[in-house]
């Protein structure tokens, strides 16, 4: 049957538009939000990549602290079943062991600061795109793209004795070539001078300038023997085949460490409860110097998992109206995070000129809460001292404790510093006593830094260019919704007259509303598959073929470079990018089409038919 009414052919007309519009729309949404992922991820990838292989690693292995307060009093001895554990793991690309100090280096009258590391030549080539630039087979340069890093000589090998790597910026200073000597003054583990001379074997020219300026190589062997450390090293870089399985890596590792009791007193005093006590090896254990530094002991619990609460102790005796008592210097916050007693009984706490005592040794000297309380003693200089403290309340305090006293104050009087006698730390009792121990050792001991805290600038520009994409992404998302709505609804106001007819006829407005609901689900599918397709298309090219980032200009390239990155990007086609934009193409779809179908449910025939 073939209907000539023109209001009906331009009704047909209107059809074919409509729905082509809702496949378009789709499409090019599609397609957009692919090539933005896909670039966005393999931006990420290829910073990351290119950052933190460069020098850095994945992620480090320290003794505890040394992240903070990169010295060599805080060298570690290499585990055998750590790198028993690295050697068979599928994960772990390579390792490398490093010794590293501050030091100056004198070349004839010129003389520049430094940075020096001993490293093992054949691991660290398999570390470190510093030590790959010697190698440019290594490095997979795409084609098309000129080489960035430049080398003159070779790196370090076993067999050499007293070679060095430096950088080309650190050459330029010093006004030497590949073949000239060097002179190095640092100091040792015993805190007298180290001096030592080594031959430039070789000179390269990458990474930032952190590296080309202030960077020199040596053999691990060769600086352990300089400074007195044999056997130790201050880091230990592990390389990994992706940043996927950096969590498991890093429990791992912990959990290979967990047998080191160091220089800790571990005890347990109740379900949960841990009372942890530095033992220094070379001072006794009464010793008034049994300390530990408060900020390093801090974060190595913060990377005990699931921990409940820590509190930090300090431990003196003082005089109190003639008597001698036992006192404990504490953060009340702190406190009611492990001891529940005190959490539930303890009396506000105002400012820091407070004081709790022993309900015994309160009704011993008479003394009740109001009280002012001179209490005195004596720092480690033989410095005799008084504190003017409130009596604020009288409790049951544990077995041997006398008074509770604020932390700061009583350290400060002490001429502790930020050190502390005690910890207190509170785990889940899920937990045994062997896994809580080994949780508590291990970080407390060694921690292992990933690379978002071995480069937060990284991480930093990553999280901005992110925010900045999605923002923009957001921007185009809502310009496109716009299109998708304004489509679908000229396609139901073209629709009146059969609207009109199908209402007539009994259609009911729950069946309308059914109808252009699966209607447009349909037609935005056909889109959406469309633009997966065609947008996987250039995703996958530039994932195999990275865009020269050089076509920007050469000031762009070299600013990329002097921030050791690579002056080129891949994108990544991942397949879970898939499942992402077809969950935004249909969630939009869906509600660009509740407005317009909940008009066609309520089409009137009458003034439908009439108007048409």
């Amino acid at each position: 049957i073939i209907d000539t009414d023109p209001h009906n052919l331009r009704f047909v007309e209107g059809i074919g538009r409509g729905r082509q519009g809702q496949i378009l729309a789709a499409w090019k949404e599609q397609n957009v939000i692919r090539k933005i992922m896909a670039f966005l991820q393999g931006q990420h990838y290829t910073f990351v990549r290119n950052a933190i292989s460069f020098f850095p690693g994945y992620l480090q292995v320290h003794r505890s602290g040394y992240q903070d307060e990169q010295t060599i009093s805080r060298t570690m001895p290499i585990s055998p079943e750590l790198l028993d554990y690295l050697d068979h793991s599928n994960m772990v690309t390579g390792y490398s062991p490093r010794l590293c100090a501050e030091t100056l280096v004198q070349a004839g009258d010129n003389i520049s600061g430094s940075r020096i590391c001993g490293v093992i030549p054949e691991q660290e080539v398999r570390s470190s795109r510093l030590a790959q630039t010697f190698y440019p087979q290594m490095l997979k340069t795409p084609k098309g793209i000129p080489l960035t890093h430049f080398y003159r000589g070779k790196f370090l090998s076993s067999g050499e004795i007293g070679a060095a790597v430096i950088g080309q910026g650190l050459a330029r200073n010093l006004q030497i070539e590949v073949g000239d000597r060097i002179s190095i003054l640092t100091q040792d583990s015993y805190g007298g001078m180290a001096a030592g001379n080594f031959r430039v074997a070789g000179i390269f020219s990458a990474g930032g300038q952190e590296y080309t300026t202030g960077m020199i190589l040596v053999k691990l062997n060769e600086l352990q023997d300089l400074l007195a450390l044999p056997g130790r090293v201050t880091h230990l870089v592990v390389m990994l085949k992706s940043t996927d399985g950096l969590e498991n890596i890093e429990k791992d590792i912990y959990q290979k460490l967990s047998d080191q009791a160091g220089p800790w007193k571990i005890e347990n005093i109740s379900d949960g409860l841990w009372k942890i006590i530095p033992r220094k090896p070379n001072l006794e254990p009464d010793s008034p110097f049994q300390l530990a530094d408060q900020e390093i002991t801090e974060n190595a619990l913060k990377r005990i998992p699931k921990l409940q609460g820590y509190s930090f102790q300090v431990q003196t005796r003082l005089s109190l109206l003639g008597s001698e008592i036992f006192a404990l210097g504490i953060a009340p916050d702190q406190e009611k995070s492990t001891d529940d007693f005190f959490r539930n009984n303890a009396p506000a706490l105002p400012g820091e000129d407070w004081v709790i005592l022993d309900r015994k040794l309160a009704q011993k000297l008479n003394l009740k809460p109001g009280s002012e309380l001179a209490l005195e003693g004596t720092n480690y200089l033989a410095e005799k001292f008084q504190l003017k403290l409130k009596l604020v309340g009288v409790m049951d305090l544990p077995s041997g404790v006398d008074a509770y006293l604020p932390l700061r104050p009583l350290q400060e009087n002490l001429r502790l510093g930020d050190n502390i006698s005690q910890i207190m730390v509170r785990l889940p009792l899920r937990l045994g006593p062997d896994q809580a121990r080994s949780l508590i050792l291990s970080r407390l001991n060694y921690e292992v830094i990933p690379w978002q805290e071995l480069v937060p600038d990284l991480e930093q520009i990553i999280l901005f260019k992110a925010v900045s994409a999605s923002l923009w992404l957001g921007i185009l998302l809502i310009l496109i919704a716009f299109v998708v709505l304004l489509t679908i609804l000229m396609s139901v106001l073209e629709r009146a007259r059969q609207f009109g007819i199908m209402k007539a006829i009994g259609t009911s407005p729950g069946q309308m509303f059914l109808i252009i609901l699966l209607e447009s689900v349909f037609l935005g599918a056909l889109g959406a598959l469309a633009g997966m397709a065609l947008g996987a298309i250039p995703s996958l090219y530039y994932t195999l073929k990275p865009v020269n980032l050089a076509m920007f200009g050469k000031d762009t390239a070299e600013y990329i470079m002097q921030m050791g990155l690579e002056p080129y990007m891949y994108a990544r086609l991942r397949p879970i990018m898939f499942v992402y934009t077809l969950a935004i193409i249909f969630t939009l779809v869906l509600l660009m089409t509740l407005l317009p179908a909940l008009r066609a449910a309520r089409t009137k025939p009458i003034s439908s038919l009439r108007l048409q």
